[in-house]
Parts: structure tokens; C-alpha cells; sequence
């Protein structure tokens, strides 16, 4: 006899005989007799919980586990028509113990953090696991399997059923639930390394987000009164429209594909910088948050006047597109005057970070919050790369033989020297800071630090946003160390540091661990994979520069392949969908060792421009 009363029966509200494998009313009907899938066991890897371990209820957890568990063992039958989602009779979308006991080891790192997160309320999560609908709770098990490095069979099979329960709720009327979903859906997606695979559900949970009128701060949306939100439901549905905003601002500022896609933005909606409390802190605070997503848009700004390829060299440099560039520039000091002080990372030498800015930096890094400190690090990363991408094609003037300084006027001398020195900077500052990331969060370091600092020197480590800075540092030292004309490098001294060469060989390292975890399986596909593979053939380059040396390969045209998240495709890539990679900015049209390209939609154009101007 089973537990529990088959799905007909309780939804009938009749009385069941819990016979198996079917009960009365369904044999005699001849009908399919469905009972609830419950849990039988544990889940066996021994990193999450160990099923021989007796666990201690009244242990003092970071969160309240006793009414965690509470939640997760409560009877589901007054539950089973809260969401039509409950009532479908497949049992893939239903939830099992073995499911909750893996989000909850994600969210608390192994019960070693409270379940505190930036996009959504965690602790509430967990609390109504059994009762939330599936698309939200399968995509939250997905993340999960494959951020717990599960083997990759079991995180697709949570992948793929999580898909089938968001496209099921895509077609119904719209919630904040489904909204919530999409979102996730097309995120894992992205950290997959396939963002043209989420990008569907993006364009669909943004139109979700609209229609919930999300872009209204809740304290001024009259239509949810009825509701009696909570402060901390509330908050949510604020963070919920930020996420989206942020991630088409970010978007925006890699893709051409969404340059022309608008996503209202109200200032009415408080940004996500006040605590909420109840009474532990339910959400992550992160004071720049409103600043990154300017940044962002300042760079999809910059990314489309650059697809704008100008007439003439002089455009370049002055009338229109002067206009236009000053007025970029002006938005830019704006943008990065308004950024909070605190957050602030900048070494007082461009080419090196001293003691004192070692000291300073930890110091500053302290003060912040782990959830702070990633979006502080994007935040320096970023604005020095919004500089160099501003002034990029001004540099590229100087590989030009018919405009060496001696042909041209001082004041267009002088603008492109700013143009030199404000990329160069910036790449140094990139670079160096990267560099004292990577330093400070080393194994190494951390066995030689203060058990306080350990934490934070795990957190300080470079993550995979922070690929697009480090591509555009790489470019700006290989174009003036195998490009630019000598008497301009002689004007500006521009001679790079022989140390340069180990600090450039770090950072490739880096990007090349960020790309082999965002690959999806097997397959050398994924959004940083081109990034990576230019990024090698120019330091590699560059170094035999060094030793006058020469590199020339075949045409290559280096390209984002899209493959679904299971990997599946042909091993030669015959077949496969290329586009255009994720970068701020691709290589203008220039080529790498003598025939690395970049797919974009403005590089033959470029390409063409240089062409008819050397």
C-alpha cells in the first residue's frame, strides 16, 4: 500500500485504497494510476551529505535547516493545486528530497554560508521548494548539477527537463515565477558558453518582465496591492528586473545581435543597494550595481559607433565623428566620475602596482562584502577597457605608412598621441591589476596569510566576465608591439617591459581556465574559445616579435560556434552554426601573425578601410 493518494483521486477529493500498482477507482475505470514520486534515499555523493550521518537537528546551521527540513518532508496534498504547474501528470517535472538536498548544498557551499544571492530570495526558496512550480525549481537543479561539476549526463538530464518545464509555462498566462525561470534558463546558458542557445528565452522573459510591468518599483504598482507583498517579496521583484536589465546592458555591450532591442528603464525602481533583512539578510547589497549596467550601456554605445566605418581618415578624426566620439568621451568621465570611491582600484604608476597600492587595494577589498567585491573587480576592469575600445581605431591610424607624424599636422599629431596614451594606459592598468588578482588569490598566498584574509582571497579571484578586459589589454600590447610604425612608438615611448611578456603569459593562462570550464562537454565550443585562440596567437606573436622573429599562418577567421548544451555536433565542426564572437570589440579588421581574422559583421569593412588608406 502506497503512502499517499494517487494524483486522480486527490484531485477528485476521493477516497483512495492506496493499492499498488493501482488503486480501486483507477482499475475500475481503466484508467493509468499515478502515485507521487517520493524520495526512497539520499543522495550518494558523499560531498553534499553522507547517508550514514546522523544529522543533528537543533545544530546551530547559518540558516534555520530544522524548518528547512520541515518544509521539505511536509505532506504535498493541500499543495497540489497551487500551481497548474503541480498538475501536470509527468513525473519529470515533479520534485524529489534528492533534488532539494542538491540546491541546498549550492546555495550554502555545503552548509558553510548562509543562501545569500543577488537575483533571487534563497532562504523563501528553499523553505517552498516542494510548492514552487517546476520551471523555477528544475532550473535552480540544473544550475546546481552543473556548477557542483556533476557528471555531465545527470546536469543535462536536470537541463533538460528544466527546459521542458520553462517552455511549458512560456505558453500559459504570465508570473513572476516564469518570469524568474527564463531568466535563469538563458544565464546557465550563457556560463555554458552557448548564449545564442539562451538567447530565446531572454527575448521571451523580457517581454515577460514588461507585461508584469517589473520596470514599476512595487511601492508604485497599485495592481499588486491585493497581493500584500512582503518587504523581501518586494525586493525581489526589483532584483528580478535589474537581472534583466543588467544581463541585455552586458549583451549589448559583447553582441552586435541586440544592439537594437530596448528594455524600459525606469529610475523609479530603487536600485539593489538597501539591505532587507528578516531577520538574517535575505538578498546580496552591491552599491555599484546601477553603475555597471551604465558602464555596459556606454559600451554598447561605443560598440555601435564603431560599426560606423567612417569615409575618410579625417572623419576619423574630426567633424562628425568628432562629435560623436567627444560626446562618448564626456559620457565616459561622467560615468566613471559618479562611481562610488570605496570601489575604486586604481594603482597610483599605470605600468606597476607599488607596496602601497598592494596595502591599499586589500584594504579597500576588506570593507566590501563578498558579493561586492566580483561586480568592484568588473567595475575597474571595465571602465579601463571602455577607454581603450573609445579610442582604438585612433591608435590603428599609427600602422598606417602614410600617416607617420612627419605628415601631419600637430593637432592631429596631438589627438592621435591622447589615443596612444589613453589605450596604452589603460592596458597597463588591466593588465597589472589582473595580475595582482591572480597573485593575491593564488593557493600559494593563501597558505601564507591570516585565516581572515584567506576568504577574501578566494573571493578576489578573476572570473570569467573578466575575459573581455583582459582580450582588449592583449590587443592594444600586440598592435604597438608588432603593428605601429617606429617613429610613433619613439614619439610616445612606447617600448614594452620585457616583464610584460610574463605578466601577458598569466593572464592567457587565466583565459584559457575560463574557457576550458565554459566549454560545453567535449566540444571546443564556447563564448571565450576565439577570445582564447587570438589571445595565443598574439602573445605568441608578440614574444617572437621581441626576438625579431616572424609568424605567418593561414587564413583563419576565428568565430563563436554554436552548439547545443549537450556537445552534440561534428567533431571536424562541418555543420555547426558560426557567428560572430562575444567581445567588446573585435580586431577592427586586422589580422593576426598574417592571417588570424575576426567574424564580425563591420571587420571586412574595416579591413577594407586600412586597405585604402595605407
Amino acid at each position: 500500500m502506497h503512502s499517499q493518494n494517487c494524483f486522480r483521486c486527490r484531485r477528485q477529493k476521493k477516497k483512495c485504497d492506496r493499492r499498488i500498482p493501482s488503486c480501486g477507482r483507477c482499475e475500475r475505470t481503466h484508467l493509468t494510476c499515478q502515485y507521487p514520486n517520493l524520495p526512497t534515499r539520499r543522495l550518494e555523493s558523499p560531498e553534499i551529505i553522507n547517508p550514514n550521518q546522523q544529522i543533528d537537528l537543533s545544530a546551530d546551521f547559518p540558516i534555520g535547516l530544522r524548518t528547512i527540513f520541515d518544509a521539505a518532508l511536509r505532506p504535498l496534498e493541500e499543495h497540489t493545486s497551487h500551481t497548474s504547474c503541480w498538475i501536470i501528470n509527468n513525473p519529470d517535472l515533479q520534485p524529489t528530497f534528492e533534488d532539494w538536498l542538491l540546491v541546498y548544498a549550492h546555495f550554502t557551499k555545503n552548509h558553510t554560508v548562509s543562501p545569500i544571492f543577488f537575483s533571487n530570495d534563497r532562504s523563501r526558496f528553499l523553505d517552498s521548494f516542494f510548492q514552487q512550480p517546476a520551471p523555477i525549481r528544475l532550473i535552480q537543479c540544473a544550475i546546481a548539477a552543473f556548477h557542483r561539476l556533476y557528471d555531465h549526463d545527470t546536469a543535462l538530464s536536470y537541463y533538460s527537463r528544466a527546459r521542458k518545464a520553462v517552455l511549458l509555462a512560456a505558453s500559459e498566462p504570465p508570473s513572476f515565477e516564469t518570469c524568474q525561470a527564463l531568466y535563469f534558463t538563458n544565464l546557465l546558458a550563457h556560463w555554458k558558453g552557448q548564449p545564442d542557445i539562451g538567447k530565446p528565452f531572454l527575448a521571451v522573459g523580457l517581454e515577460m518582465a514588461a507585461t508584469l510591468q517589473l520596470d514599476v518599483d512595487p511601492d508604485e504598482s497599485p495592481w499588486l496591492y491585493h497581493l500584500n507583498l512582503s518587504e523581501r517579496q518586494k525586493e525581489e521583484r526589483r532584483r528580478l528586473y535589474w537581472s534583466f536589465y543588467w544581463y541585455l546592458s552586458f549583451e549589448q555591450a559583447t553582441s552586435s545581435e541586440w544592439q537594437g532591442y530596448s528594455f524600459r528603464h525606469q529610475s523609479s525602481v530603487k536600485p539593489p543597494t538597501q539591505p532587507i533583512n528578516d531577520p538574517l539578510p535575505v538578498f546580496t547589497v552591491v552599491q555599484p550595481y546601477e553603475c555597471v549596467c551604465e558602464l555596459y550601456n556606454l559600451i554598447g554605445e561605443i560598440k555601435r559607433h564603431h560599426s560606423s566605418i567612417p569615409k575618410s581618415i579625417k572623419e576619423l578624426l574630426e567633424d562628425n565623428a568628432a562629435a560623436s566620439f567627444e560626446k562618448l568621451h564626456s559620457r565616459l568621465i561622467s560615468i566613471h566620475s559618479r562611481a562610488p570611491a570605496a570601489y575604486i582600484l586604481i594603482s597610483e604608476s599605470a605600468e606597476s602596482i607599488s607596496t602601497a597600492d598592494h596595502a591599499r587595494f586589500v584594504k579597500q577589498l576588506r570593507q566590501m562584502t563578498s558579493g561586492e567585491i566580483s561586480y568592484a573587480i568588473g567595475l575597474n576592469l571595465d571602465a579601463l577597457a571602455s577607454i581603450s575600445i573609445l579610442h582604438r581605431p585612433r591608435l590603428f591610424l599609427t600602422m598606417l605608412k602614410s600617416y607617420t607624424p612627419l605628415y601631419l599636422s600637430l593637432q592631429h599629431q596631438q589627438v592621435i598621441v591622447d589615443s596612444i596614451k589613453q589605450c596604452l594606459e589603460s592596458a597597463y592598468r588591466i593588465v597589472n591589476f589582473l595580475d595582482f588578482l591572480l597573485t593575491f588569490s593564488s593557493v600559494e598566498n593563501q597558505e601564507n596569510i591570516d585565516g581572515g584574509d584567506q576568504s577574501l582571497a578566494r573571493d578576489c579571484q578573476p572570473f570569467s566576465l573578466n575575459v573581455y578586459p583582459a582580450f582588449e589589454a592583449m590587443l592594444v600590447f600586440w598592435f604597438i608591439a608588432c603593428k605601429m610604425k617606429s617613429m610613433w612608438k619613439v614619439l610616445v615611448d612606447a617600448a614594452l617591459p620585457l616583464t610584460l611578456i610574463q605578466q601577458l603569459q598569466r593572464v592567457v593562462e587565466f583565459v584559457e581556465r575560463e574557457t576550458i570550464q565554459a566549454n560545453v562537454s567535449k566540444a571546443n565550443a564556447g563564448t571565450f574559445t576565439p577570445i582564447s585562440e587570438g589571445m595565443k596567437s598574439m602573445l605568441l606573436e608578440l614574444s617572437q616579435d621581441t626576438q625579431e622573429k616572424t609568424v605567418n599562418v593561414d587564413v583563419l577567421e576565428l568565430a563563436l560556434r554554436v552548439v547545443s548544451l549537450d556537445g552534440v555536433g561534428n567533431e571536424d565542426g562541418s555543420g555547426d552554426v558560426l557567428k560572430e564572437p562575444h567581445c567588446y570589440l573585435g580586431l577592427l579588421g586586422l589580422e593576426v601573425a598574417g592571417g588570424i581574422r575576426w567574424k564580425g559583421r563591420c571587420e571586412e569593412s574595416w579591413r577594407l578601410f586600412w586597405k585604402l588608406h595605407s
